[in-house]
């Protein structure tokens, strides 16, 4: 499926990020001060309007939250789950990453992912 194909991309793409960029090394910064991924997945991290992951799947990983959060950044009918303050940092963490690891720090346009970013 779409959501598949844009998934597995990240994990790609994530390579390169990691090897370019340093806009990933303090992801875990961006969790709540009480989550630690890996553990049972909770609920209250995916409150309507407050959420802090996509999904209890993204909780298993920073990789995982990252793919989660590439996959649906790329596709459309999710502006509502975007407009959480937390996922809003993420995917600004996120397309920074990917904007200086593939020298695309000068491009003015809108790329895909970017298409929730909020300014």
């Amino acid at each position: 499926t779409e959501k598949a194909l844009y998934h597995e991309r990240s994990h790609l793409m994530e390579t390169v990020v990691l090897t370019r960029s340093t806009a990933y090394d303090r992801w875990e910064n961006l969790n709540p001060q009480s989550f630690a991924y890996g553990r049972s997945p909770d609920q209250e991290w995916l409150q309507p309007g407050r959420e802090w992951f996509i999904d209890t799947y993204a909780m298993s990983s920073p990789q995982e939250d990252r793919a989660r959060l590439f996959e649906y950044a790329m596709t459309a009918g999710h502006t509502e789950l975007f407009r959480s303050p937390p996922l809003q940092q993420k995917l600004r963490q996120m397309c920074i990453g990917l904007r200086e690891a593939f020298g695309l720090e000068d491009y003015e346009g809108r790329l895909p992912w970017e298409q929730y970013l909020d300014g």
